[in-house]
């Protein structure tokens, strides 16, 4: 939101938001403190291959670039951040790793006996 701005003023002082598509909103994104109270929100349409956002309670409509249109068009869980995924176990993963060890272990096992024939 920080980031938005307008790229043209559509109207200065919008008495009908009808031909804006902001009478009823594609998008009504309510911003919060801290505390979860309401500071402000933004309305945003798309009308007629054009882009339009306001702040509700003003008079003043602006155009927005696509761009900035298709940032502010997010779902909720798009701001959640997943939990780390535990790493999933694969039967394969541990039976390769035992084989290493046997390996190593044999490896070992036949260094030594070479080392105790000597």
């Amino acid at each position: 939101m920080r980031e938005l701005r307008g790229s043209d003023v559509a109207a200065e002082t919008a008495t009908d938001l009808k031909p804006y598509g902001l009478d009823a909103p594609d998008l009504n994104i309510t911003l919060t403190d801290k505390d979860g109270q309401p500071i402000g929100t933004v309305l945003a349409a798309k009308r007629d291959a054009k882009y339009y956002v306001m702040r509700a309670g003003t008079p003043t409509v602006f155009e927005a670039r696509d761009y900035m249109y298709n940032r502010l068009d997010k779902q909720p869980k798009d701001f959640v951040e997943e939990p780390a995924a535990a790493k999933p176990t694969s039967t394969t993963a541990p039976a390769a790793a035992e084989e290493q060890g046997d390996m190593g272990q044999d490896a070992g096992d036949d260094a030594g006996d070479d080392g105790d024939a000597d």
